[in-house]
């Protein structure tokens, strides 16, 4: 990792430790609360031409410190792969030309969210809603395939050639943000909960400046929480 990639971690890392000693002196009842969701995630962005990126499952973990009765700081780490793909068949006088490319665009955020709770006293049902920051590290490549086959009858035997090529596409990391809204739900007396969110998120995917697409995923997740 170079340095100007570790410079938005040591970042976030001195926001949210920052927020830790700023808060926590006035939080009188704090306590952490994990969380683990699998996600469907949805984006708009389009790496081949007409052709979306597929919706793909996800996965995320979380971990809350609630700094006053109403406020509580979550880091996060999520992990999720978009695939596109296209096919084209051109066929001329007998002599057949299949391409296929696939594109994958790996996502992975380290975010920082500001969660405010509506139900801070509740013991049944905790919503809370939340802006999101980050850093999104991003990997795309392309992989292509090339079948070519001549005619039976042609002159000579006839040929079926396959190759297969990958690219891996220059990509930057990129600055996050965007909105959460989230649920918790008790389950009985235990310290267990069922977890589910909605996130938002503002991602570029961009190389040597230039943009390629807008992945702006929609993240629905559903798992179970736990507090401490």
């Amino acid at each position: 990792m170079t340095h100007a990639h570790r410079l938005p971690l040591v970042a976030l890392g001195f926001a949210a430790a920052l927020c830790f000693s700023t808060f926590s002196a006035a939080a009188e009842a704090s306590d952490w609360t994990a969380r683990l969701h699998s996600q469907w995630v949805s984006s708009g962005g389009e790496l081949l031409a007409d052709e979306d990126l597929d919706d793909a499952f996800g996965v995320y973990l979380g971990a809350e410190y609630r700094v006053a009765e109403r406020w509580g700081i979550e880091i996060g780490v999520g992990h999720s792969t978009l695939e596109a793909e296209q096919n084209m068949v051109l066929s001329i006088f007998g002599f057949v030309v299949d391409t296929e490319l696939q594109a994958e665009v790996e996502v992975t955020p380290l975010t920082v969210a500001f969660n405010y709770h509506f139900l801070p006293e509740s013991d049944r049902t905790d919503v809370y809603l939340a802006p999101v920051i980050g850093w999104a590290f991003l990997d795309a490549s392309i992989d292509s395939r090339i079948a070519f086959e001549t005619p039976i009858g042609f002159p000579g035997i006839p040929i079926e050639i396959d190759d297969v090529g990958s690219i891996d596409l220059e990509v930057d990391d990129t600055f996050l943000y965007g909105v959460r809204l989230g649920v918790d739900w008790p389950l009985g007396d235990s310290t267990w909960k069922l977890s589910s969110a909605i996130d938002y998120t503002v991602i570029e995917l961009e190389s040597d400046g230039l943009t390629l697409t807008d992945l702006d995923p929609l993240r629905i997740g559903v798992g179970v929480a736990r507090r401490f």
